[in-house]
């Protein structure tokens, strides 16, 4: 990408090498379990925790999914000490960096049983950091009312180092990891609820000063107001308050994992309540936070090299997207900060998906969208376009989600008339062809992900919305698309968008599908039809729990526990009568079932979750493994259609053939008739020739006598020629003799004439004189004969 700072250390071949190496070795380990195994898996391990390349961990692939299979089985086949764990914990860090990772190992791997196996009071407190910051960042966004086995474990071992009153690191993650499993998780808030009072851990909150604890004390008090009801307003806009403060200080610190727990955090109450959105509109200190915000991230940005910086931008660049959605009127003048904010960050691809996102929900929020396009979005955004063949060459996620982002702009600037014009001048159609090479001719993969992986499909399908909407001013455009339509792997890609992921994608096929001929209904209504008949390609499905009891179990858990003390006070004191103690024992001893019952239960519910895990990642892989089958059916279609190609171009050459044989049959039979034509004329003008050289025999005998003659009369004839040139050259003396006295003679007749013309002109000069004497002569007779 042109100007922007790609950064691979890790290249696709030694990562995925990297990773076979592991699966060997982790093959290798469970068939022979020794220190040699061992320390080849340690050694893996640490490269990959080192990558600084996070799509070497990008889901949706038959490699990592394997890769994280074998994570689980580490966890499963080994006992907690063991140091292969504690790397295999640096790996999960490493990998949550990058976000779509991060969700799939809480939506489908689900780390977190395994992870709490390994707490317990024998870590030392280096330990316990490490394993908790990794728990909080696999809990942030863990799904709603969802059963994690070993749950009990991990909440009663963290109240217990809560109220131990550790380390003020090891209470605030512990208290965060809490935090994310029992919100809106009402299994983890009974458990909660029953492993610690809640009155005393309410009062030793309210003790705790430092800021980033703060915010989860207040996150804590949210919890425990959802434990009894409705969370007050009053609540949620100090931790409103609290988070925004602590966003910049985690910005300012480049604290990624803290930056995500709070941007977590507020996005699920966003999600879950609109009391949220209520209390953003009505909070006065509202728009000056979100310009400190601004300030902060402004000056931050020359740190853009930096990895923490880049994962805080792209997760404050998310938080300003849903900010923006709530279309507040105080922020108006915020949006070109944030969109000038976007585009410093739009080079550097970790955060260009977020950075393109925050710019599309500001063209769609903002009343003056026209201003921004033409003025700022518009020349940055068509730098991204001439490299739409990188596609092909590094097909990751983040690359996908990037591009998927960049048609969404340009459908946007479609909309308009003045941006329309540019982008149709601006736009070609060779970009596009590049794009689609990959697909249009099932050529060997050299990305990172499947061209029909859920990212590429969004990529593709985005891409084809755009030719389509260019496709209906520009014919060209329009024939292009109508080509592209032929291919049966686009095919397959709109349809697999009807049948597979959200309603967007949908909807952007839908709208593909409608704006083009009826024709490309049908074929994809086949592809539809031959996707249906393999097992379709399953979702990820997690199983839910119901609570216990009633909606509100732990408060009335708390209720019941101060109605049986009372009770039980006034049976030691005598105060009931026997028929009622009786009926309490009775009722404690139906409670102690209850509680074995409820033990049971819960084992069978872990081992449930655990064997619903299982077969999720089984799923996972079943599915790569049909996605790899799709497309290994589409490369054989395609050879079968090129096979058919030359078969029938063969056929064509082989009745050429058969016609040419025919032809040439013909030709042998007409040249043996010519060659035997040609022996007769061959005979013939041998005996033409023999009579031709008899008759030269004999004219050769005849001048053989009459040469000694000639020869005689030839030297005859060169005495006279002899003599005649000697002639030639006496008369030739004789006649420059001649010329040279002819010469002489001409010079002197020049010579006379020169004289004569001399005397002549002496002649001349004498008769004039002489007229003159007669005339003066005459005047003196005059004179003469006058006087007398």
């Amino acid at each position: 990408m042109s100007g922007m700072s790609v950064n691979h250390s890790v290249k696709c071949g030694t990562k995925d090498n990297s990773m076979y190496e592991f699966d060997r070795a982790v093959r290798d380990l469970k068939l022979n379990r020794s220190d040699k195994t061992c320390a080849a898996v340690n050694r893996h391990l640490k490269f990959l925790s080192n990558a600084t390349d996070t799509s070497t961990f990008d889901p949706n692939t038959a490699v990592t999914s394997e890769f994280f299979s074998n994570l689980i089985e580490l966890f499963t086949i080994l006992d907690p000490p063991s140091p292969v764990l504690w790397n295999c914990v640096n790996v999960l860090k490493t990998a949550c960096k990058n976000q779509a990772t991060h969700s799939a190992l809480i939506s489908t791997y689900q780390f977190v049983p395994y992870l709490s196996q390994m707490l317990g009071d024998h870590l030392q407190p280096a330990e316990k950091i490490s394993l908790l910051g990794v728990l909080q960042d696999l809990t942030c966004g863990i799904n709603k009312n969802c059963f994690v086995p070993n749950l009990h474990h991990m909440i009663t071992t963290l109240c217990r180092w809560i109220q131990a009153k550790e380390s003020d690191q090891i209470v605030l993650l512990s208290l965060g990891v809490i935090v994310n499993v029992c919100l809106n998780n009402q299994p983890a808030q009974y458990i909660f609820a029953n492993a610690m009072d809640v009155r005393t851990l309410s009062r030793y909150l309210l003790t705790l000063t430092d800021h980033k604890i703060v915010t989860c004390v207040a996150k804590m008090f949210i919890i425990l107001d959802q434990m009894h009801g409705v969370v007050p307003q009053k609540t949620l806009g100090q931790l409103l308050d609290c988070t925004l403060r602590s966003i910049n200080d985690a910005i300012i610190v480049k604290d990624h994992l803290d930056l995500r727990q709070h941007i977590e955090f507020y996005l699920n109450l966003k999600s879950d309540s609109d009391d949220v959105r209520r209390i953003i509109a009505t909070f006065a200190d509202f728009p000056e936070l979100i310009k400190d915000l601004l300030c902060t991230m402004n000056r931050c940005k020359e740190s853009s090299n930096d990895e923490g910086m880049s994962e805080c931008t792209s997760l404050v660049f998310r938080f300003f997207c849903s900010i923006l959605e709530c279309n507040l009127p105080c922020i108006d003048d915020l949006y070109k900060v944030m969109a000038k904010l976007a585009l410093d960050w739009i080079r550097h691809e970790s955060v260009a998906p977020d950075a393109l996102c925050l710019l599309k929900t500001v063209l769609l929020t903002s009343t003056d969208s026209s201003k921004l396009i033409t003025e700022m979005i518009m020349p940055e955004i068509y730098n991204f376009t001439p490299d739409f063949h990188l596609v092909n060459a590094r097909m990751s996620i983040v690359m996908c989600t990037m591009y998927y982002h960049v048609f969404d702009l340009l459908k946007i600037f479609l909309r308009g008339n003045s941006s329309r014009t540019q982008v149709l001048e601006h736009l070609k159609k060779e970009h596009f062809e590049k794009m689609f090479e990959t697909i249009v001719n099932n050529t060997n993969e050299s990305g990172d992900v499947s061209k029909f992986s859920p990212q590429a499909l969004d990529m593709y399908i985005n891409a084809m919305s755009v030719i389509s909407v260019v496709g209906l001013s520009c014919n060209d455009w329009g024939q292009f698309l109508h080509v592209l339509f032929e291919q049966k792997p686009v095919q397959t890609v709109l349809a697999l968008g009807l049948t597979t992921g959200d309603q967007q994608r949908r909807i952007n096929a839908l709208e593909v599908i409608s704006r083009n001929n009826v024709q490309l209904s049908k074929s994809v209504g086949d592809i539809l039809n031959e996707i249906s008949q393999p097992t379709p390609v399953v979702q990820s499905n997690h199983i839910k729990f119901s609570p216990i009891l009633n909606s509100n179990t732990s408060a009335n858990t708390v209720k019941f526990d101060e109605i049986m003390r009372v009770l039980t006070e006034m049976k030691a004191g005598k105060q009931l009568s026997v028929d009622v103690c009786d009926v309490m024992d009775l009722y404690e001893y139906r409670l102690s079932i209850s509680a074995q019952s409820q033990q049971t239960l819960t084992a069978y519910a872990e081992a449930a979750a655990t064997y619903s895990n299982q077969l999720q990642q089984q799923i996972t892989q079943l599915n790569e493994v049909q996605q790899r089958t799709q497309q290994m059916h589409l490369r054989s279609e395609h050879m079968r259609k090129d096979a058919k190609k030359k078969i029938d171009a063969l056929e064509a050459q082989i009745r050429e053939l058969r016609i040419e044989r025919k032809l040439r049959a013909q030709l042998q039979a007409e040249q043996q008739e010519m060659e035997a034509e040609m022996q007769k004329r061959n005979k013939q003008i041998t005996e033409l020739i023999a009579k031709q050289e008899e008759v030269v025999a004999e004219r050769d005998n005849a001048l053989f006598k009459v040469i000694p003659h000639l020869k005689e009369s030839l030297m005859k004839r060169e005495k006279v020629s002899q003599r005649q040139e000697d002639n030639i050259k006496a008369l030739q003396s004789e006649v420059n003799a001649a010329k040279r006295n002819l010469q002489e003679k001409e010079l002197e007749l020049k010579s006379t004439e020169e004289e004569l013309r001399a005397a002549h002109d002496d002649l001349n000069r004498a008769k004039d004189l002489s007229e003159e004497r007669g005339t003066l002569l005459d005047a003196i007779m005059k004179l003469t004969n006058a006087k007398k």
